[in-house]
């Protein structure tokens, strides 16, 4: 008896000396079952934008308790010929890196399971290149009453928290200010993103800017009035204004 993939041997001997000049024959068979065989397919689902996450997903494995191990791949072509393994890149999920920036990714999972021959899926390759990830930097707004200095504010929102603890800075405009009463755009000049080490990587993001409004309004005058002077025909009456 073989149960599972491998070879056995069977051996039967008949002896027969009843009647017959005594002699003994022995005949040998070879039995080998192999490996079955497995089906299945993998896909990947994501944003492909740098920091965004690309999931790989098998689907119509059977035997369905198949073990699954995955490597991900990045190429610099539009196929999955060719490709570079990424160090690591071994779980159900990738997250795009600068190892995948500017490059088409895909995956290859393997299935297997014993008695099974081992199954090797490979993904479609992504549809198009890893790409900046878009975000919108707006400048701060501010409003002031008028006192003869300047108003400014280099403060900014971000449309998103950045991956990978990155941090960005920005620069305004050299009219982005105003002292006088009226209104004038709060705008960014440059905007700079770098890493926890200190590298710039500003380049793998798609960066939007969006103006704020510096505001000075107008002030108010305080103070009161005061007549002197004889309240009789024929005087002259002062205001005194030295109290505004």
């Amino acid at each position: 008896t073989i149960v599972g993939a491998g070879n056995a041997t069977i051996t039967a001997t008949v002896t027969d000396g009843t009647n017959y000049t005594y002699a003994t024959k022995t005949a040998t068979y070879s039995l080998t079952v192999g490996n079955a065989a497995m089906s299945g397919s993998v896909s990947i689902s994501g944003t492909l934008t740098y920091g965004s996450t690309l999931t790989a997903a098998v689907s119509g494995l059977s035997p369905s308790d198949a073990s699954v191990s995955y490597q991900w791949y990045t190429n610099t072509t539009n196929s999955t010929s060719g490709g570079t393994a990424i160090s690591g890149a071994t779980g159900k999920t990738l997250g795009l890196t600068s190892t995948t920036f500017d490059k088409y990714v895909y995956v290859v999972a393997t299935a297997t399971k014993t008695n099974y021959a081992t199954k090797t899926m490979t993904s479609s390759v992504s549809s198009s290149k890893v790409a900046p990830r878009p975000i919108t930097v707006t400048a701060g707004s501010s409003t002031k009453v008028y006192n003869g200095t300047a108003l400014t504010n280099s403060t900014f929102t971000l449309s998103e928290t950045l991956p990978y603890s990155h941090t960005a800075s920005v620069t305004m405009t050299s009219g982005s200010t105003i002292t006088n009463v009226g209104s004038v755009a709060n705008t960014i000049n440059t905007v700079t993103i770098k890493s926890s080490s200190g590298s710039n990587v500003t380049s793998y993001y798609a960066i939007t800017k969006v103006a704020g409004t510096l505001t000075v309004t107008n002030a108010t005058i305080s103070g009161s009035i005061k007549i002197t002077g004889t309240n009789t025909y024929g005087q002259t009456l002062t205001a005194n204004t030295s109290s505004v």
